[in-house]
């Protein structure tokens, strides 16, 4: 491996095994202005000044979140959500957020921008202006371009890996569309010598805690020989929207479209999904006990709904304790409960 280090000083290292961790890096469409006019959520807590009017581009956790703390501490926000809210995690959650923001004036435009232009330069103490440009349609089939200024846009519509440049072709280092690296658990599948833990990783949720074990774990594989892994499809997640969203497992779509192998004797898979803001809460759970090989699918699983008052709630007077929901999901074939 030849690095060159920040006084360019060329060092060659060789190694058995090479581990890959860069993480990842704030992505910028190919739009006209985009990166002259827009900031990341990397950037957004290093301002000097209050961002103001605020549109959020993209429809990420990120987006989501920081639209909520700014909506909190009183500016006017905006959500462009280019496809669908939340990807990855359950969209029935995602939905009941979206509706939680819009009762706290948060506006959602189901839109692409296709223009942002500069207007006024921020300085130390304020704001600039920024137009946003894009195309909005009706439902008589027409469309027609709209204009809105902005005093900050911030661009929160996923992270690219930063492996270009690296020579990773060079060994064969099979990548994804955004740059991460396709591993076997933290291996690369077509490079055997290569690792790669934290963000960079496909299919690893993109969260420091489970960086850090991820990469714990590797160590005490690689060096000890022992068989633990990380569980991946078992973290446990936190998006702080306005309406605090907790989930562990699968969302109710990857339960109905995985693909299912058990050998051993019983399973217990499960998936929880809370949601806690204003009092409402959201649960749910999915059981599976096979012996066999299958998809869920949408005809092999119930789901249960039904309404709840949490413990923390029976001794405070809360208003909104009405509000609190309970989603069960489980498979038709085991719906037996211990």
């Amino acid at each position: 491996l030849t690095t060159t280090n920040k006084k360019n000083k060329v060092e060659k290292i060789t190694a058995d095994r090479f581990i890959i961790a860069t993480g990842l890096r704030p992505r910028y469409p190919d739009v006209e202005g985009a990166k002259e006019c827009c900031i990341s959520s990397d950037d957004l807590f290093s301002l000097s000044y209050n961002p103001g009017k605020t549109l959020c581009v993209g429809a990420s956790y990120v987006s989501l979140e920081c639209a909520g703390f700014l909506k909190g501490i009183g500016n006017e926000v905006t959500v462009m959500v280019r496809s669908i809210l939340l990807r990855g995690f359950d969209q029935d959650m995602a939905e009941r957020i979206r509706s939680h923001m819009m009762t706290r004036n948060i506006k959602f435009v189901h839109a692409v921008p296709t223009k942002y232009e500069r207007l006024d330069e921020p300085t130390d103490d304020k704001p600039g202006l920024v137009r946003v440009s894009w195309e909005e349609s009706f439902e008589d089939g027409n469309k027609r371009v709209v204009t809105e200024d902005f005093n900050t846009v911030l661009m929160a519509i996923g992270r690219d890996a930063v492996t270009d440049g690296m020579g990773l072709e060079t060994v064969d280092v099979e990548r994804s569309k955004s740059g991460k690296i396709i591993g076997r658990r933290e291996q690369s599948v077509s490079c055997p010598y290569v690792y790669a833990i934290g963000d960079v990783l496909e299919g690893c949720p993109e969260l420091t805690p489970v960086a850090i074990q991820a990469g714990r774990i590797l160590m005490r594989r690689l060096l000890t020989g022992n068989s633990e892994l990380t569980e991946y499809d078992q973290v446990p997640t936190t998006v702080f929207t306005p309406l605090e969203y907790g989930c562990c497992g699968l969302a109710e779509e990857a339960a109905i479209a995985k693909l299912v192998t058990v050998e051993d004797n019983l399973k217990f898979f499960i998936c929880f999904q809370f949601l806690e803001g204003r009092g409402i809460h959201f649960i749910m759970i999915l059981y599976d006990s096979v012996l066999t090989v299958f998809r869920y699918g949408k005809e092999n699983i119930n789901v249960y709904h039904n309404v709840f008052i949490p413990l923390e709630f029976s001794v405070p007077e809360r208003i909104e304790n009405s509000h609190c929901y309970c989603k069960l999901i489980c498979l038709k074939n085991e719906e037996v409960f211990t």
